[in-house]
């Protein structure tokens, strides 16, 4: 018995139609596991950049707490150098131009030591 062109052109047809059919679907899956991966990398290149943040602001604030200490050890030497001073003093007051000059510098030391800590 001889089929009919027409029926082998069908036959044909919905084969060929089925392997496009899987190469989409193959294609499709492709594109999702691509696209997965993509979001995975992502992911992590945000994980470590937020971990880098992290660092750089726990390091600043490490720095800002040295300061701070350098800071207060400084005013602490400096208040007790100051106890001393006024422990040194004579009974009778010094000449308002006397004050002036120990006053000067004080300040010239006080200037000294927090340009020390501004470039430390």
């Amino acid at each position: 018995m001889v089929k009919d062109k027409g029926s082998m052109n069908s036959k044909a047809q919905q084969k060929e139609r089925e392997a496009s059919k899987q190469e989409k679907m193959q294609e499709k899956q492709a594109r999702q596991e691509q696209n997965r991966l993509e979001a995975l990398e992502r992911e992590k290149l945000a994980a470590l950049e937020k971990e880098e943040r992290k660092k750089k602001r726990e390091e600043a604030q490490r720095l800002q707490e040295e300061e701070r200490q350098e800071q207060a050890a400084l005013l602490n030497e400096l208040e007790l150098a100051d106890k001393e001073w006024q422990a040194a003093l004579p009974d009778e007051p010094y000449t308002k131009d006397e004050q002036a000059k120990a006053m000067e510098l004080v300040r010239r030391y006080f200037d000294e030591a927090v340009a020390e800590l501004r470039l430390a």
